[in-house]
């Protein structure tokens, strides 16, 4: 009996290592804080896990690059929660990383129509607004349109 059962086993895991079970993280589908791509930030990832075939309880879950997706990218990327992608990779590419130029294309604002007293603060403050009053889906595709065309 105990031969059998190994083989099974094997035979299983054999199935599963070739037709990989892809299931998306446990949270809630209305999670405040999902689960995103690290490159695209997209919300269609996806990570492998060892599920038990008679309970259907998920048994282990690997964190290797090779076991997670993203259906954005259509690759094998990193996953990285929507509070860290906004803290660490959208807001400081706003902050830092945009040009007046950048600017005045996604907000349809023009730098030259607001009065040029204190380095056109009154331009930046409006942007600003601009920017604020997204959401952070909004946010991120507004980074990964203007990124995907910098590439």
């Amino acid at each position: 009996m105990n031969r059998i059962l190994k083989k099974l086993r094997k035979r299983y895991r054999s199935i599963l290592q070739q037709n990989p079970v892809m299931i998306q993280p446990v949270t809630s589908g209305n999670s405040s804080d999902p689960w995103r791509c690290e490159l695209c930030g997209s919300r269609h990832v996806y990570y492998r896990a060892w599920v038990d075939g008679n309970t259907d309880q998920v048994c282990s879950i690997d964190d290797d690059r090779d076991d997670l997706w993203c259906d954005g990218c259509e690759d094998h990327t990193y996953q990285i929660r929507e509070s860290e992608l906004m803290k660490e990779t959208i807001n400081p590419w706003w902050d830092n990383e945009t040009t007046i130029e950048d600017r005045e294309k996604m907000t349809g604002l023009a730098q030259k129509d607001f009065d040029p007293k204190e380095d056109y603060r009154a331009f930046r403050e409006a942007c600003g607004r601009w920017w604020n009053a997204k959401t952070n889906e909004e946010k991120i595709e507004v980074w990964r349109l203007a990124t995907r065309s910098e590439s």
